[in-house]
């Protein structure tokens, strides 16, 4: 008796994994997926070949230097860079590290933190309400945390690192911004066309209302997410690191990825002009990588669950996935539209929506000008999206617990 108990308990306990394992061989076993990926990786490496081809030789010249003397600008960085052979990116290179001053000791946040107050009020200097105070306390806050940050920038010399020398601007946008942003609209392509094979099979098959009629076959809803959320979050990953491999083909980044991303080579174009890259936290350009690929997997994370949720209750599986794609398509041109308009009020109010994260990619963990009222915005938004969805996802779960299919 004892044994048909545990036999029954084993199968019991077996189920939940056999079913999500059952879900996820049904998708890692398409083709149309990996062609889909691999194609996309193709796009990819034809941008980062086309913006690349100007960038190759001082970026090149900047890491080998690195390689051989370190990141932080001293006297043994500029006697390798000497040594290095005779051409215009060396010559250019050389006269900027004998220029070269480090921008956090200068930097003045209450001049900055005051001008971005009066480009929020717009033209309503006489006319402040509540919200706009508000907003205006929370960005003199801002630059106040950016004036420390500065002055640990300052104490650390991370600005005298090397980075991508006189290539560093126009390196970090092309892979952070460009490839970034590609990469980011690609995982949420991806993430909708999986949530909608997944949970919409049995559906376009016409067998839902027999599997819903059993105990386990409503159930089932829950393991189609579970492996949709993890194969999409599996699909962000290989873009992310297929297309930085392609990068990395074109570039030599060897000596790159351990120099500071604060470096005083780097800049952060703001409404106000060129401000110096600060970030929140002390980071090389590795991990700065790293921390973008995390909000990345927690953006696409907040759309499955989302995409999910309103797959629960919209019957149709394509109306679901298109209301999904329609949200973060109005997000990001709504926000286009009020950050252009000045409209700082509502571009605030939306950055929940997946939209704020692909405008303001390549500045994500900085001050990020008029485009973010606090410290780690980007982080913050994502996370209460996040929560939101799986709210959301838990409500739709339990209607579709009890929802007549037939």
């Amino acid at each position: 008796m004892a044994t048909q108990h545990s036999k029954a308990a084993r199968r019991t306990h077996a189920r939940p994994s056999l079913l999500l394992n059952h879900e996820l061989r049904k998708l890692l076993g398409s083709p149309l997926l990996w062609v889909i990926l691999l194609g996309m990786v193709v796009v990819n490496a034809g941008i980062a070949a086309l913006t690349t081809s100007d960038l190759r030789a001082p970026y090149n010249l900047a890491s080998q230097v690195q390689q051989s003397a370190g990141h932080r600008i001293n006297a043994t960085l500029k006697q390798e860079v000497a040594s290095q052979p005779a051409s215009n990116q060396r010559q250019r290179l050389s006269q900027l590290l004998g220029e070269e001053q480090d921008p956090y000791q200068s930097y003045e946040a209450k001049r900055l933190g005051r001008n971005a107050v009066y480009a929020l009020q717009g033209d309503k200097h006489e006319q402040v309400g509540a919200f706009q105070r508000s907003m205006d306390a929370d960005m003199e806050a801002k630059y106040e945390r950016l004036g420390e940050r500065a002055q640990h920038l300052a104490s650390t010399a991370a600005g005298q690192d090397l980075y991508a020398g006189t290539a560093t601007v126009d390196a970090h946008h092309e892979l952070f911004e460009v490839e970034g942003r590609a990469v980011l609209w690609e995982s949420i392509i991806v993430t909708l066309l999986i949530m909608v094979v997944l949970l919409g099979y049995e559906r376009q098959q016409g067998v839902e209302p027999v599997l819903a009629s059993t105990r386990t076959g409503r159930h089932l809803m829950r393991w189609k997410v579970l492996a949709g959320l993890l194969i999409s979050l599996a699909a962000c990953c290989l873009l992310n690191i297929a297309t930085t491999g392609m990068f990395a083909l074109f570039l030599d980044t060897r000596g790159v990825w351990g120099s500071s991303v604060s470096s005083s080579f780097n800049q952060l174009t703001t409404a106000f002009g060129s401000e110096p890259f600060i970030t929140w936290f002390d980071c090389t350009v590795g991990g700065y990588w790293l921390a973008n690929l995390g909000l990345e997997l927690l953006a696409i994370a907040g759309l499955a669950l989302l995409t999910a949720a309103i797959h629960t209750v919209v019957s149709s599986t394509m109306a679901a996935a298109g209301l999904s794609f329609l949200i973060v398509i109005a997000g990001y041109f709504v926000e286009f539209f009020a950050a252009s308009r000045g409209a700082w009020g509502l571009f605030q109010v939306l950055s929940l929506t997946p939209g704020y994260l692909i405008l303001t990619q390549g500045s994500w963990f900085t001050g990020m000008g008029l485009q973010a009222l606090v410290p780690m915005q980007e982080t913050i938004s994502s996370l209460v999206a996040l929560g939101i969805g799986a709210i959301v996802l838990g409500l739709g779960l339990h209607y579709y617990q009890k929802k007549d299919l037939l």
